[in-house]
């Protein structure tokens, strides 16, 4: 015949029981507690991550941008040092500037050359050659 089992043994396996279900809920707990807090994490580190991502990009582009404006500046000052003014004068009397001799010649002209003791200013426009007066 089994032996039956004592009310405090039967108190004490209840309890074993009760502390392990309590524990292992706890333990779950704790659990979903940890893979809530990695998927925060994970989000986290995701945003912080296109942070830095867009922050490099906005400072690449900047870098560039800084970049073209100094090929711009150096450009723009090539551009005043090639653009001398130049005042002819001829002997006959009278001077002409470079921006009076451009008005003078038809547009597109890649040469002119200034005979002062002529009075004519002759121009180049492809194969086309022609002269006119400086003073009209």
């Amino acid at each position: 015949m089994p032996k039956k089992k004592s009310d405090a043994a039967v108190a004490s396996e209840i309890e074993v029981k009760k502390t392990v279900r309590a524990t292992a809920r706890k333990a779950k707990e704790t659990a979903n507690d940890a893979a809530a807090m990695a998927k925060e994490e994970i989000k986290d580190a995701a945003a912080v991550t296109e942070i830095e991502v867009k922050k490099n990009v906005r400072a690449a582009g900047r870098k560039v941008k800084e970049t073209v404006d100094d090929v711009v500046k150096e450009t723009k000052r090539a551009v005043n040092k090639a653009t001398l003014d130049v005042i002819i004068e001829s002997p006959l009397g009278g001077a002409i500037s470079t921006d009076e001799i451009a008005k003078k010649i038809p547009k597109g002209c890649s040469a002119v050359y200034v005979r002062v003791d002529e009075n004519k200013l002759y121009w180049v426009k492809g194969d086309d050659t022609g002269s006119v007066d400086m003073w009209e």
